[in-house]
């Protein structure tokens, strides 16, 4: 199990420097303390673990918000064991849950992302990636996975284009 602490301490450990148009930066501080520059990075940063301090979290994305706005997130954690368990109950293929997760995740590291006040809105299509996962899109979506257009267009890729 790793905590939201545990893991912005393996971060920290593991980057020294802040990317600024593609020069590093020195005094990079990712102590979790809120926007301080340590998420505008345009480099990603994935972590594999077991599981979240809430057992009910199969992956999660430090996300930076501009008012209502994903701009980008760098840094995401999959809880593979919560996940397994979920696919052995759930009676799929092994990685059908990873599979859905790491894209989900991947998709608010590019800025997909709808917000209902600071949570989460999930995509109302449960085939879709952005949807919670669910046995609909992780399992009978299988080779067929997508992001539904309404939130495909809310995407940020003008974040990592090099001048």
């Amino acid at each position: 199990m790793i905590t939201s602490a545990e893991f912005l301490e393996l971060e920290a450990s593991n980057n020294d420097a802040i990317w600024f148009d593609d020069q590093a930066q020195d005094g990079y501080d990712a102590d979790g303390d809120g926007y301080d520059g340590e998420h505008l990075s345009k480099e990603k940063w994935m972590l594999w673990g077991t599981w979240d301090e809430n057992t009910n979290v199969g992956g999660y994305t430090y996300v930076v918000i501009d008012k209502k706005d994903a701009l980008s997130g760098n840094y995401v954690f999959i809880a593979d064991a919560m996940i397994d368990d979920w696919e052995a109950e759930n009676s799929m293929y092994a990685d059908n849950g990873e599979v859905i997760v790491t894209c989900h995740e991947l998709g608010h590291s590019i800025g997909i992302l709808q917000l209902r006040g600071q949570s989460e809105k999930y995509d109302p299509d449960s085939y879709s990636i952005m949807s919670t996962m669910n046995v609909e899109n992780a399992l009978y979506m299988e080779n067929n996975w997508y992001y539904s257009e309404s939130y495909w267009d809310t995407k940020n890729m003008g974040y990592y284009v090099i001048p």
